[in-house]
Parts: structure tokens; sequence; C-alpha cells
């Protein structure tokens, strides 16, 4: 990536989070990417599931997608059917099956 600072990129995708009981929530995400230290900033709602979920089990998984479809039926709250997920070996935490890429997130601070 040439000419692009690698330090600071916003990268829109798909964040999915569960709640204490597995309820998955999936909502859209600009996320805040720092590739060198290997941190994802995220800024979700305070009042959203999203955060709520964070809070509670500590864990998500960060999608990026070209599924704009999925992505705008995120965003109004309009998710029926659901996509195909998969369970992350050895985990509680359930990433879709048909990305582009995916990042297993564990929260590390809360500001």
């Amino acid at each position: 990536m040439d000419g692009i600072d690698q330090s600071d990129l916003v990268i829109e995708g798909l964040l999915t989070t569960s709640d204490s009981t597995g309820d998955l929530n999936l909502s859209p995400m600009g996320s805040r990417i720092d590739i060198s230290r290997k941190k994802m900033v995220l800024r979700p709602f305070k009042t959203s599931r999203s955060f709520a979920n964070l809070i509670k089990t500590k864990s998500g998984v960060f999608h990026i997608t070209d599924d704009v479809n999925l992505i705008a039926r995120a965003a109004v709250g309009s998710i029926d059917p659901w996509p195909q997920m998969v369970q992350i070996i050895d985990t509680d935490v359930y990433r879709l099956c048909d990305t582009c890429q995916w990042f297993q997130l564990e929260l590390a601070s809360i500001e």
C-alpha cells in the first residue's frame, strides 16, 4: 500500500458480538486500524447492543466484506434471513462464513 499511512486507516465492515446467553448481534462498524501496532479501535454507541456485548463478553469479530446488501440490512436492523455463521474453534465466538477477511477481537481497554 504505497503512499498510504498504514498507521491510521479506517475500515468499514461488520461486527458480530454476542451477549452472555449467546444471542448474536450484527452491526455495521467503522474501525480505526493501526497496522503497525496490531490495534483496532471500535467506537460503538454506548447505548448499542454491540457496546453492551463487548463490555460483558470482552470479545467480538470484525469482518471485512463486499456484501453491501448485508451492511445495509444490518444498519437498519433487518437481518432476515441471517447469513451463515460458524463458531471459531476453541472459543464461544462466531464469525460470518462469507467475508473477505475477519479478525477475532479481544477487548483490551475502554476509553
